[in-house]
């Protein structure tokens, strides 16, 4: 789990973990503040509390706690959001799933969310809304969102951690990716629920995750689509160059920059960090 600017949402789920009785894990906490996190007395012994230091990303923070997990033997990793609510039973039903599927490596729960009921994700290359609205004929999707992701210790071994070059946005469908390219499988349990809690965002968030949603897509395709980057790089200026249209008809410059700045970025391939276009530091 992380923690960037939002240390009473992080309580709020920590509470929610009190209730988990049944499963034998432990919680690995990552500060992605260049501030510290003053530890709560809450769960004080089914938690480790991880100092990065600086913001380093949805990716290179889950690193973190990731290999910290796995260095202390863990077999199964959880990704969570701490604005998730999801009960202990849909885990334990994910766990069993993996332990009974060896063909699948990551699986997740249908995602109650402002927009709808989602059941995974699909290919963020092809694919403007990446939210499946209909769940899979049997339990395969191209991604499982990083929001609530549990993932077989093997799949590390075998593929890697996340790739760090995203930062923010995509790096969950690239690991299911080369998932994918291993032979493995993602899934969604459809039956299964968490809910996913709307928050209010500054513009500045909001920009944020415009920005990264469409200027990962470029490293997306250059990473696992080079035989056809032509194009698919073609298709997705086309369709910023649109929105970028549309921002500045009805007056909205600065979604507009933040789209051309995307387009740019991607194109160019300047990837990693770059919250100092919508904050005063990288934080």
């Amino acid at each position: 789990m992380l923690h960037w600017h939002n240390r009473d949402t992080v309580l709020n789920c920590l509470r929610q973990l009190t209730s988990w009785s049944n499963l034998n894990w432990h919680l690995y906490l990552v500060n992605n503040d260049a501030n510290s996190f003053s530890r709560p007395t809450i769960l004080q012994n089914q938690f480790t509390l991880i100092e990065a230091g600086k913001n380093m990303g949805f990716a290179g923070g889950n690193n973190l706690g990731i290999t910290t997990a796995l260095a202390n033997k863990c077999q199964y990793i959880l990704l969570l959001n701490p604005d998730v609510e999801v009960s202990e039973n849909t885990v334990i039903l994910m766990k069993d799933f993996l332990a009974n599927q060896k063909q699948y490596f990551t699986v997740g729960p249908a995602l109650e969310e402002s927009s709808g009921i989602h059941f995974g994700g699909k290919n963020p290359a092809i694919d403007l809304n990446t939210r499946c609205t209909s769940p899979p004929d049997d339990f395969e999707v191209d991604y499982v969102p990083g929001t609530v992701c549990l993932i077989k210790r093997q799949c590390f071994d075998l593929i890697g951690l996340l790739d760090e070059q995203y930062f923010f946005s995509g790096e969950i469908a690239d690991l299911c990716y080369r998932v994918k390219l291993a032979g493995y499988k993602n899934g969604t349990i459809s039956t299964t629920r968490a809910k996913h809690l709307s928050t209010s965002e500054n513009l500045n968030l909001a920009n944020l995750k415009i920005y990264y949603s469409f200027r990962n897509r470029f490293l997306f395709i250059a990473k696992h689509f080079s035989n056809h980057k032509k194009e698919l790089f073609q298709k997705w200026r086309n369709r910023i160059w649109r929105q970028i249209f549309g921002a500045i008809f009805t007056l909205n410059f600065a979604r507009g920059k933040v789209l051309w700045l995307a387009l740019r970025d991607g194109h160019r391939g300047a990837f990693g960090n770059k919250n100092h276009y919508f904050f005063n530091s990288k934080s």
